[in-house]
């Protein structure tokens, strides 16, 4: 698959700082080169799939609260921010109020909130989240101490999610003309909701599996 380089933006209040694709610390005014280096580390992390980068930008004391039988929790999180094929991507750095913290547990209080908008393609666009503080001049993530009930549910959710992908790639090599045909058509025009649509009353599948075909064959 080729990988997109990103292109970032981001905010500080009233300070606008841009950086080209994949040069982002170079452009960084030394106040804030700390946090470009993190956004750098971060998107290169991301791009390349590469889980051990990523556990590196996490900070250590949530490293640490993360046992032997929590192994995957890494992965689990990793999984949900792999965006490989990024055509440009804004970020917007912001002080993350107390409220936002309710209920959850953290070795570390993250004190800003980097929003990534992240634009796919001509037609589909994500928000990635990332909770940040700064120790001793480097900024880190911080996630959440993997409370049981939670890592029972994100591991469920995992499997639901293999299966629904490993079905919807035999449902995309079954299909045929001229369903095929009618679907591509609708994806060139940009109507990927009418292909999802058209897709469930011929198949009969539910929603989140139609989702899945129609975005294979979109690829």
């Amino acid at each position: 698959m080729k990988r997109s380089s990103w292109s970032f933006l981001i905010l500080f209040g009233a300070s606008l700082l841009v950086a080209p694709p994949l040069c982002f610390a170079a452009e960084a005014t030394p106040r804030n080169e700390s946090l470009a280096v993190f956004v750098e580390l971060y998107a290169k992390a991301l791009q390349g799939r590469d889980v051990e980068a990523y556990k590196r930008l996490v900070h250590p004391r949530c490293r640490a609260c993360i046992n032997k039988d929590q192994g995957d929790y890494y992965e689990l999180l990793f999984h949900r921010k792999q965006y490989l094929t990024v055509q440009t991507a804004e970020a917007t750095f912001k002080i993350l109020p107390e409220s936002a913290l309710t209920g959850m547990s953290y070795p570390l209080k993250p004190t800003h909130l980097i929003q990534v908008n992240l634009r796919l393609n001509e037609f589909k666009s994500k928000v990635l989240l990332v909770q940040v503080a700064q120790d001793n001049g480097s900024w880190f993530e911080v996630i959440s101490c993997p409370v049981s009930e939670v890592l029972q549910t994100m591991r469920a959710a995992a499997i639901r999610e293999h299966a629904e992908a490993a079905r919807a790639e035999t449902l995309l090599s079954s299909m045929r003309d001229p369903l095929r045909s009618e679907l591509t058509t609708l994806l060139k025009q940009g109507k990927k909701v009418s292909a999802i649509t058209r897709y469930r009353e011929v198949s009969g599948e539910d929603l989140s599996v139609a989702k899945r075909v129609i975005e294979l064959l979109e690829k």
